[in-house]
């Protein structure tokens, strides 16, 4: 795990990063939103999920087909 540095912004803590602190240097923005807009200006740094949600990402394998339909009466079924 990395290790995370607290910093304050508009009097709450936040954690960031290593990498995120040295990038942020010595600024320290007074809101959230002028840290979003210093990290968005930096263009490249932009949070993309398309590199980490490559491959199978199913935590279980695939259920077995009718198991996930409910086998009791249907709208359609006529009374009995």
């Amino acid at each position: 795990m990395k290790h995370l540095t607290g910093i304050v912004v508009a009097g709450q803590r936040l954690l960031l990063c290593q990498t995120h602190l040295d990038k942020l240097g010595d600024r320290r923005p007074e809101s959230f939103d002028d840290l979003a807009t210093f990290f968005a200006a930096l263009g490249a740094d932009r949070r993309t999920l398309s590199d980490r949600r490559g491959g199978e990402r199913r935590m279980f394998p695939p259920r077995p087909e009718l198991r996930r339909h409910d086998m009791g009466r249907r709208a359609g079924d006529p009374d009995a």
